[in-house]
């Protein structure tokens, strides 16, 4: 009796579809290459991420004896933070800046629906600034400015003013009874 040799394929069923030159056509080899994608993706960034790290800034006291690198950084963070006219998480912005030859980009990153408004003021503010080296009077510059701030911050004044009010009551209460 003579025994029929059956043909073994090296390569394990399904092998074919999962070839990085054919689409994959199974509906479950997608699903699950995408969720081992990410898988590979978190495992491979995780190695690399770690807790934030806060560029270590002196106290502004000394801030004419800074680098410049510092002091571009204490810009960059201050007009982040004047750009964030509002309380909570929809308003916040961060800046970058690019030097090149010819002139100074900044590149403004801002949440959907304040786009228009932070690029506006900033405009504005950057503006001002510039011309604020040859004005002979800084003081009415250092008003005029706050004001702008002030008008276009509202918002974010308004809420710290309600969360200061209960605050003061109750030193008021306290001051009174005492």
């Amino acid at each position: 009796m003579t025994k029929k040799k059956k043909r073994v394929s090296k390569a394990s069923p399904g092998a074919d579809s999962v070839s990085p030159n054919r689409p994959r056509t199974n509906p479950q080899e997608r699903l699950l290459s995408r969720f081992y994608e990410s898988i590979v993706l978190l495992y491979t960034l995780g190695r690399t991420r770690g807790d934030p790290v806060q560029a270590a800034i002196p106290p502004l006291t000394s801030i004419g004896h800074l680098p410049l690198l510092d002091l571009r950084r204490i810009f960059l963070e201050t007009l982040a933070y004047v750009c964030d006219y509002d309380k909570g998480g929809e308003t916040v912005t961060a800046i970058g800046l690019q030097s090149t030859p010819q002139k100074h980009i900044f590149w403004v990153a801002a949440n959907a629906g304040s786009r228009t408004k932070i690029i506006t003021f900033l405009r504005s503010l950057l503006t001002q600034i510039t011309h604020a080296s040859a004005a002979p009077d800084a003081a009415n510059l250092t008003i005029e400015l706050s004001s702008q701030y002030i008008d276009f911050a509202t918002p974010r004044i308004k809420t710290y003013r309600s969360h200061l009010n209960p605050l003061l009551r109750r030193c008021s209460s306290y001051r009174t009874e005492t």
